[in-house]
C-alpha cells in the first residue's frame, strides 16, 4: 500500500506541537527562524534582561519589567547629588572642639559697701524711683499721709489726690430738689423706703457704701424721671442691686431682691427697672460718697472708734432727710464728724482737718446746725431701723447718747 502524502492541515498540526515540545526534535532552520521572528515582536527592554531574572509570581514580585534600567538612571542621580554634598561639606569651614582647660581669670578685688537692711515695704512704696515730691503743708499742720507710708491700702502717696478728684466730682452728682415734679410721692415716703433700704443693708450684710450709693441712685433717678407709689419700692430696690454689683464681692442674685419685695415684681420688671436708672446716670456709678469722705476725715483727725461710729449714725439718719439731698457730700461728712466731736467733747477742728478737708469751722456751723434739727424731728417719728441699729453694743450704743439743747461754735 503505498504511503500517503500527508495535507497542508496535518503538518500544521505537526509543527504546531513541535513548538510546544522543548523536547521534540525539530529542524535547526526552522527553529531558528521562528525564534528570530518573535525576538522583532518582543519589547525591546526583554532583550536587555539577562538569564539570571526570576519569574514574577502571581501577587509575588511586581516589580517593572524595565525596573533595572530606572534603578540604573537613580543610581546616577544620587552620585550628582553626593557630589555636590560632598563639594559643600568641604567649602564649609572646619570648626574645632571647644577647649575643656579651665579658664585662668585676673579678678580685681574691690571694696563692696554692704547696705543696712531696709523695711521691704518702704522700699516699695517709697523708693526714689516712685517717690512724689512732698507737699508744701501749712504751719501747724501734720503729715497724716506720711504717717501711713508702711501701710499700702491707705496709698499715701495719691490719697490727696484722690479726694481732690472725688470733690471735684461730687458736684455732678448733687441731684436737684425733685419732689414738686413727683405728683405720688411725699417726703415720708422717701424717709420709708430710706429706712427700708437700711433694713435690707443689714439683712443681706452689705457694705456700707452700697447703702449710700444706693440712696444717691434713687435720688438721681426721681430728679429725672416721675415715679408713682406703686414703684417707688422697685426702684429702690434696683439701686441696691446695682450698688451691690458695683461695690460688693458677692453681690445678691435678682431672686433675693425679689424676694425681699415679697414678690411684688417679676424679675422682667427688675431687669427693666435697672436698665433705665442706669440710662438716666449715664452709666456713671463711681459716685462719691459722704461715708468715704467721713473715714477719710476721721482717720486724719485720729479720732476713736466710739466717735466714728457716732458720726457714722448721724451721717446715715441724713439719708432719710431730704432737705439735705443737695448738700455736697464731703460737706455732710465733715459736718457730722463735727457734730459728734461736739457731743462727746472728744476734738476739735484742728488746722490739720481744716486742711485735708477744705473746710474751716464757721463753714461747717450752717450744715451742722441742719444735723442737730434733723435728730431732734426724727426722735417723734416712727422710722427706728437706724436708731435701733446704733443702739447695739457692736455700735458703741452711740443713738442712746443724749443730744445737746443746741450747737455751741
Amino acid at each position: 500500500m503505498a504511503p500517503t502524502k500527508p495535507s497542508g492541515i496535518t503538518q500544521m498540526v505537526t509543527r504546531m506541537r513541535a513548538a510546544a515540545n522543548p523536547r521534540a526534535t525539530v529542524n535547526p532552520s526552522k527553529a531558528v527562524a521562528e525564534n528570530n521572528s518573535l525576538v522583532n515582536k518582543k519589547r525591546k527592554a526583554e532583550t536587555v534582561l539577562t538569564s539570571d531574572n526570576k519569574k514574577r509570581s502571581a501577587l509575588g514580585d511586581l516589580t517593572n519589567a524595565n525596573s533595572k534600567l530606572q534603578d540604573a538612571k537613580k543610581a546616577a542621580k544620587a552620585a550628582k547629588v553626593s557630589s555636590l554634598t560632598n563639594s559643600t561639606n568641604l567649602a564649609r569651614p572646619q570648626l574645632s572642639r571647644p577647649s575643656t582647660k579651665a579658664l585662668t581669670l585676673n579678678v580685681v578685688k574691690e571694696d563692696v559697701k554692704v547696705p543696712e537692711q531696709i523695711d521691704s515695704e518702704a522700699t516699695i512704696y517709697f523708693s526714689p524711683e516712685n517717690a512724689k515730691p512732698k507737699r508744701k503743708l501749712p504751719p501747724n499742720v501734720e503729715d497724716f499721709d506720711s504717717e501711713c507710708g508702711t501701710d499700702p491700702f491707705q496709698t499715701p502717696q495719691y490719697a490727696q489726690d484722690i479726694f481732690l478728684y472725688f470733690k471735684q466730682r461730687e458736684l455732678k452728682f448733687i441731684p436737684r430738689r425733685y419732689m414738686d415734679q413727683q405728683t405720688e410721692l411725699t417726703c415720708d415716703m422717701r424717709a420709708v423706703l430710706v429706712d427700708w433700704l437700711v433694713e435690707v443693708q443689714e439683712s443681706f450684710e452689705l457694705n456700707h457704701e452700697t447703702l449710700y450709693s444706693a440712696v444717691r441712685l434713687v435720688d438721681l433717678y426721681l430728679s429725672h424721671t416721675t415715679v408713682n407709689k406703686e414703684n417707688l419700692q422697685l426702684v429702690g430696690t434696683t439701686a441696691m442691686l446695682i450698688s451691690s454689683k458695683f461695690e460688693e464681692r458677692c453681690p445678691p442674685c435678682v431672686d433675693d431682691f425679689l424676694y425681699i419685695c415679697d414678690d411684688a415684681y417679676t424679675r422682667r420688671d427688675l431687669i427693666k427697672m435697672e436698665m433705665s436708672v442706669l440710662k438716666a446716670v449715664d452709666f456713671d456709678i463711681g459716685l462719691p460718697l459722704s461715708y468715704s469722705f467721713l473715714r477719710r476725715y476721721a482717720r486724719v483727725s485720729k479720732a476713736s472708734m466710739e466717735t466714728l461710729t457716732l458720726a457714722r449714725f448721724i451721717l446715715e439718719t441724713s439719708l432719710m432727710e431730704y432737705d439735705l439731698i443737695n448738700v455736697k457730700d464731703s460737706l455732710m461728712a465733715a459736718s457730722a464728724l463735727m457734730m459728734a466731736f461736739q457731743m462727746q467733747n472728744s476734738g476739735e477742728w484742728t488746722p490739720t482737718l481744716e486742711y485735708y478737708s477744705s473746710f474751716t469751722k464757721a463753714e461747717l456751723r450752717e450744715t451742722t446746725c441742719r444735723l442737730h434739727a434733723m435728730l431732734i424731728k426724727l426722735q417723734s417719728k416712727n422710722l427706728k431701723t437706724i436708731r435701733n441699729k446704733y443702739s447695739h453694743k457692736v455700735f458703741y450704743e452711740v443713738a442712746k447718747i443724749a443730744l445737746p439743747a443746741e450747737m455751741e461754735f
